[in-house]
This record gives C-alpha cells, sequence and structure tokens, in this order.
C-alpha cells in the first residue's frame, strides 16, 4: 500500500503532542507522482479522475488570524509532473506548504468548484533541517465582513503535489 510510504504517525520526536511524517513518492500509477500531505476534508480514490479524489475543507466559523507549529523538511529535486504542467520546475528544488483558506460555501454541502475566498495565508519553504523549527504566518483577509463558511488546512511535501507535481523523497 503505496499510502504507507508518504505518510507515517508513529513518532517520538514531536515538539508536543504528536508529529506525522509526510514523504513524496514518484512512480504512482495514473497520477505519477504523490505528495505526503495532510489536509482537513475527505478521501476517496477516483481512477478515472484522480485530482477529484481529495475534497478540501471542513465547515467552520472563526476568525483565525494567523498559523504556528513545528516542522523539519527535506528538500529534493523535482522530478515528476504528470501533465507536464511545470517544465521550468523540473529538477528544482521542491518545497513544503502549509495553508489556510477561509472560504464561504454559500449553502453549499460540498466544496463549489470556485469557492468565495475570505481569508488566506501560507508558509512555503525548501530550506533543509533535520530538527524542529517553529514556522508560523499571518492570515489576511480580504473580505472582513462575510463570515467563513469552511476552513482548508492543508500541509504538503511537495507544494505542487495537488497537481500531481513533486519529487521523489521530499519529507
Amino acid at each position: 500500500d503505496w499510502s504507507s510510504d508518504v505518510c507515517s504517525s508513529d513518532l517520538d520526536d514531536a515538539v508536543k503532542g504528536k508529529a506525522i511524517k509526510m514523504t513524496s513518492i514518484t512512480g504512482v500509477l495514473v497520477a505519477k507522482a504523490a505528495a505526503g500531505n495532510l489536509y482537513t476534508g475527505t478521501y476517496k480514490t477516483n481512477l478515472m479522475n484522480p485530482r477529484s479524489s481529495a475534497v478540501l475543507g471542513r465547515p467552520y466559523t472563526g476568525r483565525p488570524v494567523g498559523l504556528k507549529g513545528w516542522y523539519k523538511y527535506k528538500s529534493a529535486p523535482i522530478s515528476a509532473d504528470k501533465d507536464n504542467k511545470y517544465p521550468d520546475v523540473m529538477g528544482k528544488r521542491d518545497k513544503a506548504h502549509i495553508y489556510v483558506i477561509l472560504e464561504d460555501w454559500g449553502g453549499a454541502t460540498e466544496r463549489p468548484e470556485n469557492p468565495k475566498v475570505i481569508a488566506y495565508g501560507e508558509f512555503l519553504t525548501d530550506e533543509d533541517n533535520s530538527t524542529y523549527k517553529e514556522f508560523s504566518f499571518d492570515i489576511k483577509y480580504n473580505d472582513t465582513v462575510t463570515r467563513p463558511t469552511h476552513i482548508v488546512l492543508s500541509a504538503a511535501s511537495s507544494y505542487l503535489g495537488a497537481d500531481f507535481c513533486a519529487s521523489a523523497g521530499a519529507t
């Protein structure tokens, strides 16, 4: 099962609480690449349309101002791009990507194709570090009136992993 190769949670070196180890792999049937990732939402494999397998978001009405946590990262050269969407990044260092999107789904129970984005914040790095390092970022609001209905929180070992563009071994 390749899913055990991309995520594991039996780590004993967390700064506090629990940690998850996420590793990007290549050579995956259909997708060519899979980024280790953790996100709010659901997952159901769809071999006919792999991009629709992950459905991001869950109900949330809060208005956070930022996100802070701890990470370790080891980059690797990007070596797979399923649809050749990113030819300019092949061979370049992959990046860890952590982000938050607050959205208004307008009453929908499933994430619409173009939800209204109320706020966004992200952390992106290709810096290798073998010990935990703190990260933080602000969440910037482009709408301070509308309350969000949903949150997307995602952490991935490859920043272009949602498009099946990744490196073998970014962790």
